[in-house]
């Protein structure tokens, strides 16, 4: 095969709808950020704070780095009449945009010197919006490309990252320059950007939702961890008494060792005459 036909070949896999989807998709999951990054921070700026307090809003985006903690319940739960007509990927996905759309349009409508904690407020519920529509995101694309080859899959991860950039410096551009040269101010930009993000519903709407054997999978999983749990005994008793060791031990430190031999302490003395010494 020559290198005309390979890359022949690897160009039709992007002629699939489904990676058409995934790229609308890929551009929802980067518009958070700007909502919540660029354009907070540059309206921030404008507004005077200081560097310090633009960067304590970043802290926001630890939503971002541990929403594995409620992954399972986007996997598992069910919400109802949505579920029932969009399935529980496009569900999901569904509901985290409308909570973007809803909290957009409620950050244009605050003011940013008068109600500057319900500005951060808002910010960290579009953190765990975002964040919670990016679990949706990646598992319906696992789900839609699971029966094909790993080229599907690599074509799927390039449009979704494709999709990121466009949503996040393509899209994201667009504020700055309705601020800059439209003599707009910033809650119009936002009130902007919440249109933005209901137009990109439009995409949930008329995606496919994947066919999956999910139920049986989840049944079996779960059958096989209470089997093993029921085989491990007291043992599964270890986890909680270690957690509370480690616990007692920082706490035990944190008092300075009360009852602690002081000859047992030599050794940090030691480290801290040489350091002064240095």
């Amino acid at each position: 095969m020559t290198s005309n036909q390979t890359l022949k070949t690897s160009l039709n896999y992007f002629k699939d709808r489904r990676l058409i989807t995934i790229f609308f998709f890929g551009i929802a999951s980067g518009f958070p950020w700007v909502l919540i990054g660029s354009a907070m921070s540059s309206w921030l700026k404008e507004e005077g704070f200081s560097r310090s307090s633009i960067g304590l809003f970043g802290l926001i985006f630890v939503a971002y780095s541990i929403n594995f903690l409620w992954s399972p319940l986007v996997d598992r739960v069910k919400l109802y009449i949505i579920t029932a007509k969009l399935g529980q990927r496009r569900s999901w996905i569904f509901l985290t945009q409308c909570l973007l759309v809803l909290l957009t349009f409620q950050l244009s409508q605050t003011s940013m010197q008068q109600d500057l904690s319900s500005i951060a407020l808002i910010g960290f519920l579009l953190a765990l919006s975002g964040a919670t529509q990016d679990i949706a995101i990646d598992a319906y694309r696992i789900d839609l490309l699971q029966d094909k080859d790993s080229n599907y899959m690599a074509s799927g991860s390039a449009m979704a990252t494709s999709g990121w950039w466009t949503g996040y410096a393509g899209i994201g551009a667009i504020p700055f320059y309705l601020v800059d040269h439209a003599g707009i101010g910033w809650q119009q930009a936002y009130l902007f950007l919440a249109i933005v993000m209901a137009v990109l519903m439009l995409n949930t709407l008329f995606a496919q939702e994947p066919m999956t054997n999910r139920n049986q999978v989840q049944s079996s999983i779960q059958n096989q961890y209470q089997m093993s749990m029921q085989n491990i005994g007291h043992i599964k008793l270890l986890f909680p008494i270690m957690l509370l060791s480690i616990i007692g031990l920082v706490l035990y430190a944190n008092f300075g060792y009360p009852g602690w031999p002081n000859n047992a302490l030599w050794l940090p003395r030691f480290m801290a005459a040489a350091t002064c010494q240095r």
